[in-house]
């Protein structure tokens, strides 16, 4: 393998159907100086055979001890990895043939950025939208801009491993969120970049695959908890730092207002006080939805059930 400048990190968990997409988008980039890591976090379906049919050289195969979620697998990957940058693509997505290629030139053009992110296209079942803010390529202030929309997304970053490394990687408490965490903890010590143009695709499965767990056992952890996201002194002074705390105050409604969607009313009650949200407010605007939630939740069980029963 000559040196590849970019490692590429796929987390594998039962993907069969769409990881060979995902790889051939790899291999089809303009840019090939590149090594492709798949980590298989203990898969059930054939993917890992899928991923052995490649004859590649440049691809390399791995397995977690246990399944671990997404966060972990990416982890292991960039363990293992050679390259200097590190670009992250789900299993179930792709990348346009400019991808890396564009990436790579900005990190070039720009090294003082921790991350790059562009923007991407999303596919669902009969309906497709592109998201690409309006602003220049270049060093963007990345918290207005989250404010707008959610402009980083895991299959359209490319990071300097080294900023990887100085942040302390994923969270391994988060199994969900983990990258958004990531994102932000960079943003708070490395200058971030943007490329305005829809070079990687996000295939959104239609079926809702977090009810049951939220409902069943312990919620998601709240990527903003101090415990995950510390916000140092030094950020504290920076003129981002009041658009963080807007952020951070709409994510906080937000989950708040999840909990109770999932009928977790007491936990959303000791949320609410410990971060001084306002409770009775958006209990009242869900109370309409709570019994549609119920059918959802209820529904999302019983395939839980299924799928164990049969499998």
């Amino acid at each position: 393998m000559n040196n590849p400048v970019v490692s590429v990190i796929i987390p594998l968990y039962n993907k069969e159907r769409f990881v060979p997409r995902a790889i051939d988008s790899v291999l089809g980039q303009s840019f090939q100086k590149f090594e492709i890591i798949v980590v298989d976090d203990c898969s059930t379906d054939k993917g890992p055979e899928k991923i052995r049919k490649f004859a590649d050289p440049r691809i390399r195969l791995l397995r977690t001890k246990r399944n671990s979620g997404p966060g972990l697998a990416r982890d292991l990957g960039i363990k293992a990895s050679v390259g200097e940058l590190v670009a992250f693509l789900d299993a179930d997505d792709e990348w346009k043939p400019q991808f890396l290629e564009r990436c790579v030139r900005f990190i070039r053009v720009h090294p003082e950025a921790g991350l790059v992110a562009t923007g991407y296209e999303i596919y669902r079942k009969g309906s497709h939208e592109k998201v690409v803010l309006d602003v220049p390529e270049g060093i963007v202030n990345p918290f207005v801009l989250w404010l707008r929309a959610s402009f980083a997304w895991t299959s359209g970053i490319t990071m300097k491993k080294e900023s990887y490394i100085t942040v302390g990687g994923f969270e391994y408490g988060l199994r969900q969120g983990e990258d958004v965490n990531l994102w932000f903890k960079v943003a708070m010590k490395y200058p971030i970049g943007y490329i305005p143009e829809a070079l990687a695709i996000y295939h959104l499965d239609a079926g809702e695959r977090i009810t049951s767990r939220w409902f069943l056992g312990r919620p998601a952890p709240w990527i903003f908890s101090e415990e995950f996201m510390p916000v140092s002194e030094e950020f504290k002074k920076s003129p981002f730092y009041d658009s963080f705390l807007r952020i951070k105050k709409q994510d906080a409604d937000r989950y708040l207002r999840k909990w109770l969607a999932f009928w977790r009313f007491h936990h959303a009650w000791k949320f609410a006080r410990k971060h001084g949200l306002s409770y009775c407010r958006p209990l009242i605007q869900e109370i309409p939805y709570l019994p549609r939630n119920a059918i959802i939740i209820a529904i999302s069980l019983l395939k839980l059930m299924i799928r164990r029963l049969i499998g």
